[in-house]
Order: C-alpha cells, then sequence, then structure tokens
C-alpha cells in the first residue's frame, strides 16, 4: 500500500495503513472484498502479468488495475518454451523412453524447418517465444483477437484460424491470459486436431483448458504429451489426476518468474506517474480482462 503522511508518501503493510491515506495499492491474491476499506484508491496494481484475481474480485472499487510488466519474464518463458521445442525436434522422449529399457535404437532426425509451432496469443510474452521459436528454425504460427501483423509469423484469428493452428503444428504453446474469452478454450475438438505426436505446452494460464478435458485427450493419445507449468487451481491438489498421468509433465508455475531486478523499476515509475498526475502505463482494459 502506499499511505500520504504530512505531504509525503510512503510504503505501509495491510495492518499498518490509515485506510483513508492509501491512494495505490499493490497486491498479488488478495482477499476478496478487502480493498473497498481503501475510500481513496486511484489505482490496483497487479504484482504480477495477470489480474484476473483482481478482475475476478466482486468487491474491486471502480479505480484503475495495472499489470505488471517485468521485461525479464517474456524472455524466461521464452527460453523455457524453447527448451520444451527443441526436446520435441531432437526426441528426447523418445530416447528416454529407450534408455529406460536399454534400447539402443537411432531414429530419424526431425528437421526444425518440419515441426511447427503454434502460439496462443501475441502479446509481449507470446511474441517473445514465437520470436525464439524462430531463432532456432521453426516455422510459427499464431492466434490472437485481431489480425495485427507480428514479423515472422503467421498470424490466425477466429475459430477457423484457432482449428488451423492445432491442425498444422507439431507443438501448441498457449500464452494467454485468463478472461471471459479465454476460459476454456481449447476444447476437445481442437486437441483431437492435433497432428499425431504432437505436444501441448501451457505457461499462460490453466484455465484456458479444462483439465478433465485434457485428461480424457490425453487418454486418447492427443496431445501425445503435455508440459504443464500453470493450473486451474493453484497449487495443484494432491489428488489431481495429473500429477500420475504418464504424458504429463509438471512444474509449479516457475516458467517466468518475476524478479525484482527488473520487476521493481516499472513498478516504481507507474506509482511515480500517478503520484504525479499522469496515467499510469499498462492499464487493464476491465471487460476485456487483460
Amino acid at each position: 500500500m502506499l499511505a500520504e503522511a504530512s505531504g509525503r508518501y510512503r510504503a505501509v503493510g495491510v495492518d499498518d495503513a490509515d485506510p483513508a491515506a492509501v491512494s495505490v495499492a499493490v497486491v498479488w491474491q488478495h482477499e476478496p472484498g478487502s480493498l473497498q476499506r481503501y475510500p481513496n484508491l486511484s489505482l490496483v496494481h497487479s504484482l504480477g502479468h495477470g489480474v484476473e484475481q483482481i478482475l475476478d474480485d466482486p468487491g474491486l472499487p471502480d479505480v484503475q488495475v495495472a499489470r505488471l510488466v517485468d521485461p525479464g519474464i517474456p524472455a524466461a518463458i521464452a527460453r523455457w518454451t524453447t527448451r520444451i521445442v527443441l526436446s520435441h525436434t531432437q526426441r528426447e522422449e523418445e530416447y528416454r523412453e529407450h534408455q529406460a529399457a536399454g534400447r539402443w535404437r537411432p531414429m530419424r532426425r526431425r528437421y526444425p524447418e518440419s515441426v511447427r509451432v503454434g502460439v496462443l496469443g501475441l502479446g509481449e510474452v507470446g511474441r517473445a517465444v514465437a520470436g525464439m521459436a524462430r531463432g532456432v528454425m521453426h516455422p510459427v504460427a499464431g492466434w490472437r483477437a485481431t489480425d495485427e501483423p507480428v514479423p515472422g509469423v503467421h498470424v490466425l484469428t477466429g475459430r477457423d484460424g484457432l482449428r488451423d493452428l492445432f491442425e498444422t503444428s507439431s507443438v501448441v504453446i498457449n500464452t494467454l491470459p485468463s478472461t471471459p474469452d479465454t476460459r476454456h478454450l481449447v476444447d476437445r475438438e481442437l486437441l483431437a486436431a492435433l497432428p499425431d505426436g504432437a505436444w501441448f505446452v501451457n505457461v499462460g494460464r490453466g484455465d484456458v483448458v479444462s483439465e478433465s478435458v485434457l485428461l480424457a485427450a490425453l487418454d486418447d493419445g492427443l496431445p501425445a504429451l503435455a508440459h504443464l507449468d500453470v493450473f486451474e487451481e493453484e497449487p495443484l491438489p494432491a489428488d489431481s489426476e495429473l500429477w500420475s498421468h504418464p504424458n504429463v509433465r509438471i512444474t509449479p508455475h516457475v516458467s517466468g518468474p518475476t524478479s525484482t531486478r527488473t520487476a521493481l523499476p516499472p513498478l516504481v515509475e507507474n506509482i511515480h506517474r500517478v503520484l504525479d498526475g499522469l496515467e499510469p502505463n499498462h492499464v487493464v482494459d476491465r471487460a476485456r480482462g487483460y
């Protein structure tokens, strides 16, 4: 929280703040309704890229909401997803199975030019993911809400474009945020449209695909493998079937960790902009959800 005292501003904890003096709230997974106790808020700032935990609060005050744009996160996620793409291309999962069975079996190599990467969402993260995939010689298609071009990426839109991306991609990577339009966007029909052997990677938001739908699709063989870093419920419950599914690889939401070194400067700049009477950067369109 940022509160005013004698004409100066200072950062205060939730328990120390005079509610009337608080003008900026920097939050992550706050208690729903708790922001109503601050009558003079001018900005609610997310401490992460995602803002769904703020917008889903039925008691959210009618003030601007801004998201954190950490310039280090897109590059970190792009490195993470490129490692997975290269693993697919180099058939690492298959060779691991051969090692476990004591089997010496060289396989036909996959050429990057024949392994198309499909990226869902072409915001900061999606463009970084697409750019790094292109950097290791993979053709890239990307799906977005508008047909605004992205250099080097075959941009697709609409439901037909979404199906085209799934039908023609060896690795589909979701970078979409959680919004009313994206929740459970990836359905059984799209997963069934994947080519044989295709992988699905989720580093966006877990609710873009229903976990029950994904599990049923995995049991049917498409996708052949799912790399999941985000989930509908986090932490992932201990009784989730995803933990033990042989064709799922799980990591605990670590593909793009926020770094204080790169995240604090833009956050501090945004706070200063508000205090100086300027429009904050990265304001969220509350109707669109991002």
